[in-house]
């Protein structure tokens, strides 16, 4: 004959969550896993003849029966304190006895402080919703034991969270899956013959990535490439180095970041998507940026050519100028000399005449007196 398994419930409150390491996929909790069951043999720690509830502190539970409840996901550095309590609930029906209206709890609850392992879906970080959960589970068989959430208290966070909220969002709720859950779950491969994980009981708390402060880091440096736009097109001096500073940077923030923050995985992640889009806008606007030098370069080797033709032709239309000019004071300077030549030769010409003419004079004198003083015959003209 087939025995009804005992049915455990159980619920997880989060007193701290501590560091998230992505890299490892671990993250450090302090929790507090409270199970009860019942228990027909607690009837002789009580006095039935009270009809009332009544709660004692249990110092050892060894003589009663134990679910051997442990977490499946702890790391090897934990820190375990366990205490026990059992509590009378007295439950009021008319229908049937006073003795059968009693029910008695054995409480469990395991005090854990340290690391836990938390298997992490990244192809949408960093705009996913991650889990990090308690995988609460016992060395029995899923015919001694079923695990169940707990029906009068629910899982919980705790208030005082030391959790870095600048940088995760903490969800508020808990999310309880069972085995039926976890079965069904395509993510989650459970083997029937596997004893512990048959009796498994997955409490979720959900944390959400920093997708606003990653946001704005990647699109501030994405979009830093816009900024280069704004620098004047007739300076590529300062725009070619800020692109290609922009794209160095993208390409060690890629590597980078994804060897220190993220563990290795066989696909692409939100953010390597989006890391090498990023890449290759920059490298496409670094493109531009050196075809656009190169225009203004050849824009300026041209205005420069031009500059230097339109300076020779003024400079030999100076020199010309200035030739014609000196021609021209060299034909006024020869005219003159000219005009002062004519003008001396004509001094000259009227000196000579008057010479000559004195000359001449002075020869008639001569005759004269020498025709006077000699008789010449025949006749001498006047």
């Amino acid at each position: 004959m087939n025995r009804k398994p005992h049915q455990v419930e159980t619920r997880v409150i989060f007193l701290r969550i501590g560091d998230i390491e992505t890299v490892n996929e671990k993250f450090f909790a302090e929790i507090l896993v409270e199970s009860r069951w019942e228990e027909s043999k607690l009837s002789s720690e009580f006095d039935k003849s009270y009809l009332f509830n009544e709660e004692k502190e249990l110092a050892s539970a060894k003589k009663y029966w134990n679910p051997n409840i442990y977490i499946e996901n702890a790391l090897n550095d934990v820190k375990k304190t366990v205490s026990y309590k059992i509590m009378k609930r007295f439950c009021a029906k008319h229908d049937e006895p006073e003795d059968s209206n009693l029910k008695f709890w054995l409480y469990e609850c395991q005090q854990i402080k340290g690391h836990f392992f938390q298997k992490l879906k990244l192809k949408y970080f960093p705009l996913d919703v991650q889990d990090l959960s308690i995988m609460v589970t016992t060395f029995k068989s899923n015919k001694e034991v079923e695990l169940v959430k707990n029906k009068e208290k629910a899982s919980v966070i705790g208030s005082s969270m030391t959790i870095d909220k600048n940088i995760w969002h903490l969800h508020p709720n808990v999310d309880v899956k069972g085995n039926s859950d976890l079965i069904a779950d395509k993510n989650i491969l459970i083997d029937q013959n596997q004893i512990h994980e048959d009796t498994s009981l997955s409490i979720h708390s959900l944390i959400k990535f920093p997708f606003i402060m990653f946001q704005c880091k990647v699109s501030r440096r994405g979009a830093a490439i816009f900024a280069v736009f704004a620098v004047n097109p007739n300076q590529p001096y300062y725009r070619l180095p800020i692109s290609a500073t922009l794209l160095l940077t993208s390409i060690t923030f890629r590597w980078s970041y994804s060897s220190r923050c993220l563990p290795t995985v066989n696909y692409f992640t939100s953010l390597d998507s989006y890391s090498i889009k990023s890449i290759v806008l920059i490298f496409l606007c670094l493109i531009w940026h050196v075809n656009l030098s190169l225009l203004f370069w050849l824009r300026s080797a041209f205005k420069i050519r031009k500059s230097i033709r339109s300076s020779e032709k003024s400079l030999f239309a100076n020199l010309k100028s200035r030739f014609s000019q000196s021609d021209d004071m060299l034909r006024y300077n020869m005219s003159l000399q000219l005009d002062d030549m004519q003008a001396r030769n004509s001094i000259f010409s009227v000196v000579n005449n008057i010479d000559l003419m004195s000359t001449l004079n002075e020869n008639n004198n001569i005759l004269r007196r020498y025709s006077q003083a000699v008789p010449f015959k025949g006749s001498i003209p006047e």
